[in-house]
């Protein structure tokens, strides 16, 4: 009787516990929760709340183009190729001014110059790369290249 009710406290004891995995997930659920509480009271145009929400706690691909651009038309069409989940698409020229500041500026964008399609690979609020007038296959390659960079990184830290 002891082992049964041992046993039992013992699968207790497990089921009852969060795996790593649960607890990434709850803890990622709250950064998203807390960034979303604060670009909610921000002062930011709506539409760019989402965006800046993504960009502070995920993997973002941001394309800044223009209407008038063919090169951004062929992107546009081919968008569902790019192998990241969160991408954002934004013609400039179809925005406030507001939004468009939002954005330009929240990262420093040095190598910015009007010139599209312009490409920002983000990750949990920090500037992975930006680049302009490539492909998708060269954006996927990019994309690629971070996550082994990253895979090194963590297993050379541990």
């Amino acid at each position: 009787m002891k082992k049964v009710l041992i046993v039992l406290l013992s699968l207790l004891i497990i089921c009852g516990c969060e795996t790593q995995e649960q607890r990434d997930i709850r803890k990622h659920q709250e950064e998203i929760d807390k960034v979303t509480q604060e670009v909610s009271t921000s002062d930011v145009p709506e539409n760019a709340k989402k965006w800046l929400v993504d960009i502070k706690t995920e993997k973002v691909v941001t394309i800044l183009c223009i209407k008038t651009s063919k090169k951004c038309g062929k992107m546009e069409e081919n968008l569902d190729q790019i192998d990241n989940k969160l991408k954002y698409f934004i013609y400039l020229d179809e925005i406030e001014e507001e939004e468009k500041k939002v954005y330009k500026t929240t990262f420093e964008l040095n190598d910015y110059t009007s010139y599209v399609p312009y490409i920002m690979i983000s990750d949990k609020n920090k500037l992975l790369t930006t680049k302009t007038d490539i492909t998708i296959e060269e954006i996927n390659e990019l994309l690629n290249d971070k996550k082994e960079e990253n895979k090194t990184k963590e297993k050379t830290s541990k």
